[in-house]
């Protein structure tokens, strides 16, 4: 019933449907307090289902765009999704800050927003209340870079669409965000910006391969028999996504598992939004907001410093 609504509203309300659907999820289980009755469903969602999304989630890969771009974009992209998680992971590390938050905020403005942080949590084990909160704090972000990124790159780069465009393709976290910033500008950069954001979406495969490298060593480190594996759903998630590209997945079939994957994860988010309460998330809500605003402002100034040397 969340994830319905959450996909009705979002069709009026453009901050996606998964964000409403940690939304909804929180007001449900805070206010109403669902009770024992519904705990083996709500962990049945935020566990398998999102595991499964997470797998279905690679046929919405499309490696063969990276033929649309220049090496030099691939580097500008690379480069800033590698220094955004390690300015996230280095500043929480200064800050003393919690890691799995900084890593679920870094992964989230480096990557794709919601997506990134649902894919990485499901790595990680982090608890729902992080979960929560790096949502909100990146779709906040990123609602209010639709307006602002334009703007700086304008001033930055005046008119050119290739500037313009890969500046707003690495810096805003959604889709739906990119290219309502980019189209604003013009129907070259608004093209440009979405080609950039799909190849930035690729980075996703390397990074969760990464993190469940070092989760697996951390386990190891800290006595765990547990081996150094890569779960079953990242293995299922990157021979989709190269299924995808390469046509081996029928490109009739392609939408339907696609909204299939966006069902199972809204859903999934709602079941982790039912977990989170208030209190917890107005004890690391301000702390996540300042950490959101200082990744984004350097990841900023990093991409706009790079495509104007690079580019």
């Amino acid at each position: 019933g969340i994830a319905a609504s959450s996909l009705v509203i979002s069709k009026v309300i453009p901050i996606g449907a998964v964000t409403i659907a940690i939304i909804l999820g929180m007001l449900t289980g805070n206010i109403f307090k669902p009770g024992a009755a519904f705990k083996k469903g709500i962990a049945v969602s935020e566990k398998y289902l999102l595991t499964t999304a997470i797998a279905l989630m690679g046929t919405s890969l499309d490696y063969t765009v990276l033929k649309h771009l220049g090496l030099e974009s691939i580097i500008i992209i690379i480069a800033s999704v590698a220094v955004t998680i390690g300015a996230a992971l280095i500043i929480g590390k200064l800050t003393g800050m919690d890691r799995d938050l900084c890593l679920l905020i870094g992964c989230g403005n480096a990557i794709c927003g919601s997506s990134a942080i649902a894919a990485v949590q499901a790595v990680i084990k982090t608890d729902d209340e992080k979960v929560g909160i790096s949502v909100a704090v990146i779709n906040l972000f990123g609602t209010a870079g639709i307006f602002l990124i334009p703007l700086l790159a304008t001033s930055l780069f005046h008119t050119s669409a290739v500037h313009n465009g890969a500046l707003i393709g690495t810096t805003l976290q959604a889709v739906g965000q990119v290219t309502a910033a980019g189209f604003s500008i013009d129907s070259l950069t608004g093209q440009t910006a979405t080609i950039v954001k799909m190849c930035r979406i690729l980075m996703l495969t390397p990074v969760i391969l990464i993190v469940s490298f070092f989760k697996g060593r951390g386990q190891l480190k800290n006595g765990s028999p547990a081996a150094i594996r890569i779960p079953p759903y990242i293995i299922a998630f990157i021979l989709l996504s190269i299924a995808g590209s390469i046509g081996i997945v029928p490109a009739s079939v392609l939408p339907y598992v696609n909204d299939l994957s966006e069902a199972l994860l809204i859903t999934a988010m709602a079941g982790v939004g039912m977990k989170v309460r208030f209190g917890s998330l107005l004890i690391g809500g301000k702390t996540a907001i300042f950490l959101g605003l200082g990744i984004w402002g350097f990841q900023i100034l990093f991409d706009s410093v790079l495509i104007k040397i690079i580019l």
